[in-house]
Protein backbone atom coordinates (compact mmCIF):
# COMPACT_ATOMS: atom_id res chain seq x y z
CA UNK A 1 0.00 0.00 0.00
CA UNK A 2 1.35 3.43 -0.93
CA UNK A 3 1.21 6.03 1.85
CA UNK A 4 -0.80 9.19 1.13
CA UNK A 5 1.03 12.27 -0.15
CA UNK A 6 0.80 13.83 3.30
CA UNK A 7 2.91 11.03 4.77
CA UNK A 8 5.69 12.73 6.75
CA UNK A 9 9.13 12.19 5.21
CA UNK A 10 11.51 9.86 6.99
CA UNK A 11 15.12 10.64 6.09
CA UNK A 12 17.14 7.44 5.98
CA UNK A 13 20.50 6.32 4.70
CA UNK A 14 20.80 4.14 1.59
CA UNK A 15 17.95 1.62 1.63
CA UNK A 16 20.14 -1.50 1.42
CA UNK A 17 21.37 -0.95 4.97
CA UNK A 18 18.01 -0.97 6.70
CA UNK A 19 14.56 -2.43 6.34
CA UNK A 20 11.25 -0.62 6.83
CA UNK A 21 7.69 -1.97 6.95
CA UNK A 22 4.65 0.35 6.90
CA UNK A 23 1.17 -0.89 7.82
CA UNK A 24 -1.99 1.18 7.93
CA UNK A 25 -4.19 0.45 10.95
CA UNK A 26 -7.46 -1.16 9.87
CA UNK A 27 -9.62 0.47 12.56
CA UNK A 28 -7.86 3.85 12.49
CA UNK A 29 -6.89 4.81 8.93
CA UNK A 30 -4.88 7.87 9.96
CA UNK A 31 -2.52 5.74 12.07
CA UNK A 32 0.41 3.91 10.51
CA UNK A 33 2.62 1.32 12.16
CA UNK A 34 6.28 1.43 11.15
CA UNK A 35 8.83 -1.30 11.84
CA UNK A 36 12.46 -0.45 11.14
CA UNK A 37 15.60 -2.52 11.58
CA UNK A 38 19.32 -1.90 11.11
CA UNK A 39 21.04 -4.40 8.82
CA UNK A 40 23.93 -2.13 7.83
CA UNK A 41 26.81 -3.69 9.72
CA UNK A 42 27.43 -0.25 11.26
CA UNK A 43 25.78 2.56 13.17
CA UNK A 44 22.61 4.21 11.83
CA UNK A 45 20.27 7.00 12.79
CA UNK A 46 17.36 8.77 11.09
CA UNK A 47 15.57 12.10 11.27
CA UNK A 48 11.92 12.87 10.65
CA UNK A 49 10.63 16.39 9.97
CA UNK A 50 14.16 17.71 10.58
CA UNK A 51 14.20 16.31 14.11
CA UNK A 52 15.87 13.31 15.69
CA UNK A 53 13.63 10.29 15.31
CA UNK A 54 15.55 6.98 15.24
CA UNK A 55 18.54 7.45 17.53
CA UNK A 56 22.00 6.12 16.76
CA UNK A 57 22.10 2.35 17.10
CA UNK A 58 24.22 -0.64 16.15
CA UNK A 59 22.99 -3.68 14.17
CA UNK A 60 22.22 -6.92 15.95
CA UNK A 61 22.55 -9.15 12.88
CA UNK A 62 25.49 -9.88 10.62
CA UNK A 63 26.29 -12.02 7.61
CA UNK A 64 27.03 -15.66 8.45
CA UNK A 65 28.14 -18.64 6.39
CA UNK A 66 25.35 -20.81 5.03
CA UNK A 67 26.18 -24.25 6.46
CA UNK A 68 27.11 -26.81 3.83
CA UNK A 69 26.39 -24.49 0.90
CA UNK A 70 28.24 -25.24 -2.36
CA UNK A 71 30.87 -22.94 -3.84
CA UNK A 72 29.18 -20.23 -5.91
CA UNK A 73 29.32 -21.17 -9.59
CA UNK A 74 28.92 -19.28 -12.84
CA UNK A 75 25.22 -20.17 -12.56
CA UNK A 76 24.90 -18.48 -9.17
CA UNK A 77 21.46 -17.11 -10.10
CA UNK A 78 20.06 -20.64 -10.20
CA UNK A 79 22.03 -21.62 -7.08
CA UNK A 80 20.60 -18.77 -5.03
CA UNK A 81 17.04 -19.94 -5.80
CA UNK A 82 17.91 -23.48 -4.69
CA UNK A 83 19.52 -22.19 -1.48
CA UNK A 84 16.54 -19.94 -0.70
CA UNK A 85 14.17 -22.93 -0.92
CA UNK A 86 16.06 -24.61 1.94
CA UNK A 87 15.19 -21.81 4.39
CA UNK A 88 11.99 -22.17 6.42
CA UNK A 89 10.63 -20.16 9.31
CA UNK A 90 7.96 -19.90 11.95
CA UNK A 91 6.91 -17.54 14.71
CA UNK A 92 5.13 -17.60 18.07
CA UNK A 93 2.51 -14.92 18.67
CA UNK A 94 -0.91 -14.19 20.12
CA UNK A 95 -3.27 -15.69 21.00
CA UNK A 96 -1.73 -18.04 23.55
CA UNK A 97 1.76 -17.93 22.05
CA UNK A 98 0.47 -19.87 19.03
CA UNK A 99 2.86 -21.14 16.37
CA UNK A 100 2.52 -19.80 12.84
CA UNK A 101 4.50 -21.27 9.94
CA UNK A 102 5.86 -18.53 7.70
CA UNK A 103 5.59 -18.60 3.93
CA UNK A 104 8.74 -17.78 1.98
CA UNK A 105 7.87 -15.87 -1.14
CA UNK A 106 9.29 -17.73 -4.12
CA UNK A 107 10.59 -14.65 -5.91
CA UNK A 108 13.03 -12.29 -4.20
CA UNK A 109 11.93 -8.73 -3.52
CA UNK A 110 15.22 -7.45 -4.89
CA UNK A 111 18.38 -8.81 -6.55
CA UNK A 112 21.70 -7.02 -6.76
CA UNK A 113 25.44 -7.28 -7.52
CA UNK A 114 28.64 -5.47 -6.64
CA UNK A 115 31.61 -6.44 -8.83
CA UNK A 116 34.09 -6.00 -5.96
CA UNK A 117 32.08 -7.53 -3.08
CA UNK A 118 28.97 -9.42 -4.17
CA UNK A 119 28.78 -11.90 -7.05
CA UNK A 120 25.00 -12.02 -6.62
CA UNK A 121 22.61 -11.12 -3.82
CA UNK A 122 18.87 -11.39 -3.19
CA UNK A 123 16.43 -10.22 -0.54
CA UNK A 124 13.65 -12.69 0.32
CA UNK A 125 10.80 -12.43 2.77
CA UNK A 126 9.11 -14.99 5.00
CA UNK A 127 5.57 -13.84 5.69
CA UNK A 128 2.58 -14.62 7.85
CA UNK A 129 -0.08 -14.42 5.15
CA UNK A 130 0.90 -11.21 3.36
CA UNK A 131 2.67 -9.70 6.38
CA UNK A 132 6.50 -9.84 6.04
CA UNK A 133 8.01 -10.97 9.34
CA UNK A 134 11.54 -12.19 8.49
CA UNK A 135 13.67 -10.56 5.81
CA UNK A 136 16.43 -12.79 4.45
CA UNK A 137 19.50 -11.60 2.56
CA UNK A 138 21.40 -14.31 0.64
CA UNK A 139 24.68 -13.34 -1.00
CA UNK A 140 27.65 -14.90 -2.77
CA UNK A 141 30.17 -12.63 -1.07
CA UNK A 142 33.63 -12.20 -2.58
CA UNK A 143 36.60 -12.59 -0.26
CA UNK A 144 38.11 -9.08 0.00
CA UNK A 145 41.63 -10.51 0.36
CA UNK A 146 41.66 -12.81 -2.68
CA UNK A 147 39.23 -10.71 -4.72
CA UNK A 148 37.89 -13.80 -6.45
CA UNK A 149 36.80 -16.61 -4.14
CA UNK A 150 33.16 -16.21 -3.07
CA UNK A 151 31.13 -17.99 -0.38
CA UNK A 152 27.40 -18.13 0.29
CA UNK A 153 26.30 -16.09 3.29
CA UNK A 154 22.99 -14.99 4.83
CA UNK A 155 21.73 -12.23 7.08
CA UNK A 156 18.37 -11.79 8.77
CA UNK A 157 16.38 -8.68 9.56
CA UNK A 158 13.34 -8.82 11.83
CA UNK A 159 10.22 -6.84 11.01
CA UNK A 160 7.93 -8.32 13.68
CA UNK A 161 7.47 -8.24 17.43
CA UNK A 162 6.86 -12.01 17.45
CA UNK A 163 9.36 -14.65 18.55
CA UNK A 164 11.02 -15.61 15.25
CA UNK A 165 12.78 -18.81 14.14
CA UNK A 166 14.61 -19.50 10.88
CA UNK A 167 15.92 -22.90 9.80
CA UNK A 168 18.20 -24.01 6.99
CA UNK A 169 17.76 -27.63 5.92
CA UNK A 170 15.79 -28.23 9.11
CA UNK A 171 18.45 -26.82 11.49
CA UNK A 172 17.86 -23.57 13.31
CA UNK A 173 20.22 -20.80 12.18
CA UNK A 174 18.45 -17.77 13.67
CA UNK A 175 16.15 -17.11 16.62
CA UNK A 176 15.02 -13.92 18.39
CA UNK A 177 12.62 -13.61 21.33
CA UNK A 178 9.56 -11.37 21.40
CA UNK A 179 10.62 -7.78 20.98
CA UNK A 180 8.57 -6.23 23.80
CA UNK A 181 11.74 -5.11 25.60
CA UNK A 182 14.05 -5.18 22.58
CA UNK A 183 12.32 -2.43 20.59
CA UNK A 184 12.94 1.27 21.03
CA UNK A 185 13.95 4.55 19.34
CA UNK A 186 17.61 3.96 20.26
CA UNK A 187 17.68 0.27 19.34
CA UNK A 188 18.37 -1.52 16.05
CA UNK A 189 14.77 -2.75 15.83
CA UNK A 190 11.93 -0.35 16.54
CA UNK A 191 8.19 -0.57 16.14
CA UNK A 192 6.63 2.89 16.21
CA UNK A 193 3.41 4.64 15.19
CA UNK A 194 2.88 7.71 13.02
CA UNK A 195 -0.37 9.62 12.88
CA UNK A 196 -1.35 11.27 9.60
CA UNK A 197 -4.21 13.71 9.23
CA UNK A 198 -5.56 13.59 5.68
Amino acid sequence: MIPPKSFPPILLNYCAVLLVKLCQQVDERSRWKISITNTSGGKLRANRDNAKWWLENEPVSEFKDIPGAPTPSTDAQQQIKQIARKFTGHEFWDPNNSRYDLRRLERPLHTYKDKDRIQIGALYTLANGTNPEIMLFIEARIDPESGTKATWKFQVGRLAHAELHLEYEGKEVFMVPRANRLSGPGKPYWLSFININN
